[in-house]
């Protein structure tokens, strides 16, 4: 064979031979999954505490129609009218 063949097919090959090698030990490793048994789940303890709590109780009344507040009446009346 000619020379200016087989060194551009040798290079190939190891390349090809290095790239899987690099694929092969980069893949992480394959693990069985982990089931939650059915009575717990990823927010079970936490629904539970929440269930009872519910923090929409404290949020104060913010419609300013139900209430006749003025925010500005207290401010400084303008010394040039």
């Amino acid at each position: 064979m000619n020379r200016r063949l087989v060194v551009p097919l040798v290079i190939a090959l190891a390349a090809g031979v290095a790239v899987f090698m690099v694929w092969r030990l980069a893949a992480p490793p394959e693990q069985a999954p982990v089931v939650a048994p059915a009575d717990e789940g990823l927010g079970s303890s936490l629904y539970e505490k929440s269930a009872s709590n519910n923090p929409a109780e404290k949020v104060p009344e913010t419609n300013p129609f139900s209430a006749p507040t003025n925010p500005i009446k207290a401010a400084k009346t303008n010394p040039f009218e």
